[in-house]
């Protein structure tokens, strides 16, 4: 797999970024928050940010998020390796800084680049499934 830097540690935690209507009832995140896009944006692969030492409500209060009908949701890397771990599908999340968030980071692997549409809907499956969303304390009162 081509990788745009360094792999993350097993224990960083790493932020993606969806519309609020991707988050169920329960709290649980749809795939569609995952969703590999054909049109070729995701080439390199799902962009996510590391949290590194900030905390996550004041990345969401920078971001504007709760006005904006988005919300942040987490996930360590360790459990993104896992889900096709020993395998030729296996993922990683590696560092690639952009000029607007020097955290920014890459899942990627050969199921973020595969023509396979049932694959790339199992990745998104499996993410989605592992993700928590954040500060669910900030978002009631816009749902309720």
């Amino acid at each position: 797999m081509t990788k745009s830097g360094t792999s993350l540690g097993d224990n960083d935690t790493v932020l993606r970024m969806f519309d609020n209507k991707y988050r169920r009832a329960d709290g649980t995140i749809r795939l569609d928050a995952f969703k590999i896009r054909d049109n070729g944006k995701d080439a390199d692969g799902l962009s996510v940010t590391r949290k590194g030492d900030r905390m996550i409500g004041t990345i969401e209060q920078a971001l504007d998020l709760k006005n904006q009908g988005k919300r942040l949701c987490y996930l360590q890397p360790a459990d993104i390796r896992n889900i096709f771990a020993a395998h030729e599908n296996a993922l990683d999340v590696v560092s690639a800084p952009t000029a607007n968030d020097f955290l920014h980071a890459l899942i990627v692997g050969k199921p973020i680049v595969s023509d396979d549409k049932a694959l790339k809907r199992r990745v998104a499956e499996l993410l989605s499934s592992r993700a928590i969303c954040c500060n669910e304390s900030l978002h009631q009162t816009a749902n309720e």
